[in-house]
C-alpha cells in the first residue's frame, strides 16, 4: 500500500460512549451476528475445584468473498444547511457500481465555494462515466492479473485526477465562474479481481471490511485507508481545483482477495462512524454490509440513520454521504 502525501490534521477526543463505535485492531461483531457462545461455555465449565485444560485448536479462517458484489449509496443534506437563510443545498454526493467491476465514488463540495455541489455532483458522475468506459481498456489488465505494477496503477490515479480537475474546468467555463467556486473533495475504492486501488483527496474516511471465521463464528475487521481529516472548518484540508498537486493525492493498492466490503464517506457521516484518528470504526458498518449482500439494504435506511436523534447527537449538522459495495460470501 503506497501514500504520496499525509495531511496532518487537529485530533480531538471521539465519542466512545457510543455503543457502535470498535477498535480497528480488535475483531468485531456487526449488528445481527451474535456473540460466539463457546467461549462462555468453556468459562462457566472451569472451577477452581476442577481445572481443565481445553486442548481443542481454535479452527481460523479467512473469508474470501465469492464474486458477486451488490452496491448502495447514499447523499443527505445536514440539519445545519437547512437552518440558513435561504437553505442550502446538500453539497455532498456519492455513487457506487457493482458490474462489472465494483467501485465506490463520494465526494464533498467546499463549504466555503458557491456551487460546490454542482462540482460534486459531476465529479462523482464524470468519474463513473469514466471507469464504465475505460473497464476492460485499462481497468482489467491493471486490476484482473497477477502481477502488481504499483507504476502503472499510480500513472491510472493521477489520470482519474486530471479527469477531475477537467469535469470542474469545464464547469467553471460553462457557468463563468472560477474553478474554486466548484471545489470538492475525492474518495475512490475501485475493485479488481485480483488488486484494489484507492485514492483520497482531502477529508473523509476510506473504510474496507474483511472478515474470518473462528470456529464456526464469523468476526469482522474494519479498518481505515489513508488519513481521515475532520473537515474544511475544522482544519485545512485538500480539494481539486487548479492548485492541486500530486503531493495533495493519497493513493495505493491492496489484494482483493480478502475484502468483503468496502465505504467511502464524507467528513460528515465520518464524524459518527469513524474516529479522527481512524483507529475507532463504527460496527454499523458491518451491519449494513451484511443487509446489503442480502439485498435489504434500501437508500431510505442510510438516509433515515443520518437523521435518527442518536446520529445527530453532538453532530455537526454538515452533509453526510456514503457509497457501499459489499461481496457475498
Amino acid at each position: 500500500m503506497t501514500k504520496t502525501s499525509t495531511i496532518k490534521k487537529n485530533e480531538h477526543t471521539p465519542d466512545l460512549a457510543d455503543e457502535n463505535i470498535a477498535a480497528v485492531e480488535q475483531t468485531v461483531t456487526p449488528a445481527g451476528l451474535p456473540d460466539s457462545p463457546e467461549s462462555e461455555n468453556q468459562q462457566t465449565s472451569l472451577s477452581e475445584d476442577s481445572p481443565k485444560t481445553d486442548t481443542r485448536k481454535t479452527i481460523e479462517i479467512q473469508i474470501s468473498p465469492n464474486g458477486n458484489w451488490h452496491a448502495q449509496y447514499e447523499a443527505v443534506v445536514g440539519l445545519s444547511h437547512r437552518k440558513s437563510h435561504p437553505p442550502l443545498p446538500c453539497q455532498d454526493a456519492a455513487i457506487s457500481i457493482a458490474r462489472p467491476h465494483p467501485f465506490a465514488i463520494s465526494s464533498d463540495g467546499a463549504g466555503s465555494s458557491a456551487t460546490s455541489e454542482i462540482g460534486s455532483f459531476y465529479v462523482t458522475r464524470g468519474i463513473s462515466r469514466l471507469f464504465q468506459t475505460l473497464d476492460k481498456q485499462m481497468i482489467a489488465p491493471l486490476l484482473d492479473v497477477p502481477e502488481t505494477n504499483d507504476e502503472a496503477c499510480k500513472k491510472f490515479a493521477l489520470l482519474t485526477v486530471k479527469h477531475a480537475q477537467g469535469i470542474l474546468k469545464d464547469l467553471a467555463d460553462e457557468h463563468r465562474r472560477p474553478i474554486k467556486d466548484f471545489r470538492c473533495t475525492l474518495l475512490i475504492t475501485l475493485v479488481g479481481t485480483v488488486h484494489t486501488l484507492w485514492l483520497k483527496i482531502g477529508d473523509g474516511a476510506l473504510v474496507y471490511e474483511t472478515i474470518k471465521e473462528i470456529d464456526g463464528q464469523r468476526i469482522c475487521e474494519l479498518k481505515t485507508l489513508g488519513d481521515v481529516g475532520k473537515g474544511e472548518y475544522a482544519n485545512t484540508t485538500t480539494f481539486i481545483d487548479e492548485y492541486l498537486t500530486q503531493n495533495d493525492v493519497q493513493m495505493g493498492t491492496m489484494p482483493s482477495e480478502h475484502i468483503t466490503a468496502l465505504f467511502c464517506m464524507s467528513d460528515g457521516a465520518a464524524e459518527k462512524l469513524v474516529s479522527t484518528d481512524g483507529k475507532r470504526v463504527s460496527t454499523r458498518l458491518s451491519a449494513w454490509a451484511e443487509l446489503l449482500r442480502q439485498r435489504k439494504l434500501a437508500r431510505s435506511k442510510l438516509s433515515e440513520t443520518f437523521y435518527d436523534k442518536d446520529f445527530q447527537n453532538r453532530h455537526s449538522g454538515d452533509d453526510c454521504s456514503i457509497a457501499i459495495i459489499s461481496a457475498e460470501i
